[in-house]
């Protein structure tokens, strides 16, 4: 999960048509770091998704720190001379893992860990580890607050 940050602040300061450009340009950042194979998707709002097929969690960090870099290099040309710049944060997880069984739980996790980065300072990369732990882009693990495996919901037996 990647997504764009003090997104809102950008359409409230400089209005909806530069938020969209600045959505279009990461969108196409995205989509460079992807193989025919792979799934590159609006998520919502500027929150995007990336699937890798065929790629551990390690990989998936790589080209996570790739795609935040790419976005934060971006020069986006706004009313007369002023250039915009954005930066990004992401979350990683891998499917299939042992505390991610499904679909749902690796969006989760994802997303879990993207909120996660950031909460810690945003512009970061964090890949979920399990048991709320994270590894950084320089190889640390740290501790994360939001990053929880999923809970199975209670289920009604008659």
């Amino acid at each position: 999960m990647c997504d764009l940050d003090h997104f809102k602040r950008i359409n409230d300061d400089h209005g909806h048509a530069a938020g969209d450009e600045v959505l279009r340009r990461a969108a196409a950042v995205l989509r460079a770091h992807c193989r025919e194979r792979d799934l590159c998707a609006r998520y919502g709002g500027e929150e995007f998704t990336l699937l890798l097929e065929d790629t551990g969690g390690e990989t998936g960090l790589e080209i996570a720190e790739r795609v935040r870099r790419a976005i934060a290099a971006l020069a986006v040309p706004i009313e007369g001379d002023e250039i915009l710049r954005v930066t990004a944060s992401a979350g990683v997880a891998t499917f299939p893992d042992l505390h991610a069984r499904g679909p749902g739980d690796l969006v989760a996790l994802a997303d879990a860990a993207l909120y996660e980065a950031k909460r810690q300072g945003r512009n970061r990369c964090l890949l979920d580890l399990g048991g709320g732990r994270l590894r950084t882009v320089d190889g640390s693990v740290v501790e994360g607050a939001a990053v929880r495996p999923p809970v199975e919901p209670p289920r009604l037996f008659a």
